[in-house]
């Protein structure tokens, strides 16, 4: 959640250091970037038979903001929250997509991460709204329904929805699976720092990832990966004041008010973009408890702990037992 990895090509003993971003648009004829969800996207691929599909990838992304953003009055989310509670509300597929793997988040974690949690997001001046003073705030996934046919959503409640810590992660899938369906045997996706590859690196191998120090002088270590998605979530990068007090985007919605900052950063490996984004902002949420819920629940990630001396990292089992992490 936030653009905390960075990327930039460059080929290292036949391998791609993926470390400073901003720069991947000239990087040759089969890379494309551009603005997308607040943020700006990259791609690369290799070997694609036409080339990268430059307006399919920009339709793509435009379709999953269209569908997802609370920021875009007349999305399809955005039109859900203003409908009333306890009836269905058509919605893509893809939605629904979405809505069940954040639920399954919110499950194994016990609500630390809930994407009904909007209302509190505009009170703390991050969301594109503002809470009234007579607004009942009710955040509880437990009571957002989906259906798969046909797709719908409803309400059991006056809820309203946030998908943003987990729709760029999948708009990156969405993109990965569109190159790979036009033939590309290879390419990186990353969209505000959530990424997921495939295929071999330019130059052979695997690709590596560098993962941005939530403080000067801190390293917090270079990733290899073959295939699957990564996402680093931080509470330094988007921050606020309240009362005279610093506060963070990344709200726990089991409280109603922002993380304590015990966690600096947490980068997830997983499968799809889609898993790590949203596995990776639960992990923010759990702070002291993130690292026994990712060795419980066998999550490869990369902890940035904050301490009287700075920063600690620590690693789950999962993530030690990919041999991921460069030493």
């Amino acid at each position: 959640m936030g653009a905390l990895i960075r990327v930039l090509w460059r080929a290292v003993a036949g391998l791609v250091m993926l470390v400073g971003i901003g720069t991947l648009a000239g990087c040759g004829p089969d890379s494309l970037s551009g603005a997308t969800m607040g943020t700006r996207y990259r791609v690369l691929g290799e070997a694609c038979p036409d080339g990268l599909p430059e307006v399919r990838v920009a339709a793509a992304l435009d379709e999953v903001v269209q569908d997802m953003s609370t920021w875009v009055p007349d999305s399809s989310l955005s039109r859900f929250n203003r409908a009333p509670p306890g009836e269905w509300f058509g919605v893509s597929a893809d939605m629904v997509r979405v809505v069940a793997a954040a639920a399954m988040v919110s499950d194994s974690t016990e609500g630390a991460f809930d994407v009904t949690v909007a209302p509190l997001v505009d009170e703390y001046g991050f969301g594109p709204g503002s809470v009234l003073a007579d607004e009942a705030v009710h955040v509880d996934y437990r009571l957002l329904e989906f259906r798969e046919h046909p797709p719908a959503l409803r309400k059991g409640g006056p809820l309203r929805v946030d998908v943003s810590s987990i729709a760029k992660g999948f708009a990156v899938d969405r993109v990965v699976e569109l190159l790979a369906g036009v033939g590309c045997t290879s390419a990186l996706v990353e969209i505000g720092g959530e990424l997921r590859v495939f295929g071999a690196a330019p130059g052979g191998g695997a690709w590596r990832v560098a993962i941005e120090s939530p403080g000067e002088g801190f390293a917090p270590g270079t990733l290899i990966l073959d295939e699957g998605g990564i996402a680093t979530s931080g509470d330094y990068r988007q921050t606020g004041e309240r009362d005279g007090t610093r506060t963070t985007h990344i709200i726990d919605p089991r409280t109603g008010t922002p993380i304590d900052g015990t966690l600096a950063s947490a980068t997830v490996i997983a499968p799809t973009a889609m898993q790590a984004d949203a596995l990776a902002t639960a992990l923010m949420v759990l702070g002291k408890d993130a690292l026994a819920f990712a060795e419980t629940h066998h999550v490869a990630a990369l902890l940035v702990f904050r301490s009287e001396g700075g920063f600690v990292t620590r690693v789950s089992p999962a993530l030690d037992a990919l041999g991921a992490l460069a030493r």
